[in-house]
C-alpha cells in the first residue's frame, strides 16, 4: 500500500489538515539544506563503501562504522573521543537539539547504541552545510588509494 492509499483511509478532517502543509512554501535555506544532506550523505556513503568494501566480509557494515567514526573524529577536531569531547563537538548537539551541557555526553553515548545508519543520519543532519563540505574535503584530501 503506497502513501496515497494510506492517506485515503484517514478521516476527511485529517486529510484536509495534511493538505494545507503541501501548499506551504518552505524556506529556501531549509530546502537547500535538505538537498545538500541527501546529496552529500550519498557521496560520503558511496566513497566509504568503495573505500572499505574489502572489510565488509570481516565486519558487517564496516564502511558505515568507519564513516561514523570519522564523522565523530572530524567533529572532535581529530582528537580521539576516548579523551573527551571538545566544545565545538558538544556545540553541534547542544544548539540543534537543545541539550543541556551536562547531558551532552549521555546523549552521545545513547547515540552510540543506535543502529549505525541512524547514528550517521543524526550526526550528518546535525552538521551544517559548511561542516559537511569540510568533512568531504577532509576525506578527499587524504587521497588514499583505493584497495585493488
Amino acid at each position: 500500500m503506497d502513501i496515497l492509499e494510506r492517506v485515503l483511509f484517514l478521516p476527511e478532517e485529517l486529510r484536509q489538515y495534511i493538505l494545507t502543509y503541501t501548499h506551504k512554501l518552505q524556506p529556501t535555506q531549509l530546502t537547500d539544506d535538505i538537498r545538500h544532506f541527501t546529496l552529500s550523505k550519498d557521496t560520503a556513503t558511496r566513497y566509504y563503501f568503495q573505500r572499505f568494501q574489502h572489510e565488509i566480509e570481516y565486519q558487517e557494515k564496516a564502511d558505515k562504522h568507519w564513516l561514523i567514526n570519522d564523522i565523530a573524529g572530524f567533529l572532535n577536531n581529530h582528537i580521539a573521543t576516548m579523551y573527551g569531547y571538545i566544545e565545538n563537538y558538544q556545540y553541534t548537539f547542544k544548539n540543534l537539539w537543545g541539550i543541556k551541557e551536562d547531558k551532552i555526553v549521555k546523549f552521545i553515548r545513547i547515540m552510540g547504541k543506535k543502529q549505525v545508519e541512524t547514528e550517521i543520519n543524526i550526526y550528518w543532519g546535525s552538521m551544517t552545510v559548511s561542516q559537511r563540505d569540510r568533512f568531504l574535503q577532509w576525506v578527499y584530501d587524504f587521497d588514499l588509494p583505493l584497495p585493488e
